[in-house]
């Protein structure tokens, strides 16, 4: 079974509790969302990456690593500090060596989330986390 689902359900979770502690929408990939004007929401990619089997038994389980993205948007002109400010929580909240649980499945955060410039496009202004996981199953 491969556990892909299981690691972004289980990251999705942890970020929709940190965003529904502080009111804040979650938009997903390949879901119907639409901001309300001068919303501020968090965007997230679950981006797995590889699998490789590290044990020599052919039942054993494989190491899967990836990246999980994470984009606080905010509305363009507002400046940056609030929104760092909560890309910084973020991270805080993914923190290094957390386990996260979904389906049976454990997904370990391997190291604090890299906190990316603020980059503007017209009405929107976007600041990107980037943390990587791994999970063994």
């Amino acid at each position: 079974m491969d556990p892909t689902a299981a690691i972004a359900s289980a990251l999705f979770e942890h970020l929709k509790a940190f965003g529904q502690s502080r009111n804040l929408r979650v938009s997903r990939a390949n879901r119907s969302f639409t901001a309300k004007d001068g919303e501020t929401y968090l965007r997230e990619s679950f981006i797995p990456n590889t699998a490789d089997r590290r044990f020599i038994g052919s039942d054993d389980p494989h190491r899967y690593l990836g990246l999980y993205q994470i984009d606080v948007i905010t509305t363009s002109g507002s400046g940056e500090q609030t929104a760092r400010t909560l890309a910084g929580e973020i991270a805080a909240h993914f923190a290094v060596d957390q386990r996260l649980m979904a389906d049976g499945i454990t997904t370990r955060i391997t190291r604090r989330a890299d906190v990316g410039p603020m980059m503007v496009e017209d009405a929107r202004a976007m600041i990107p986390l980037t943390l990587e996981w791994e999970c063994f199953a």
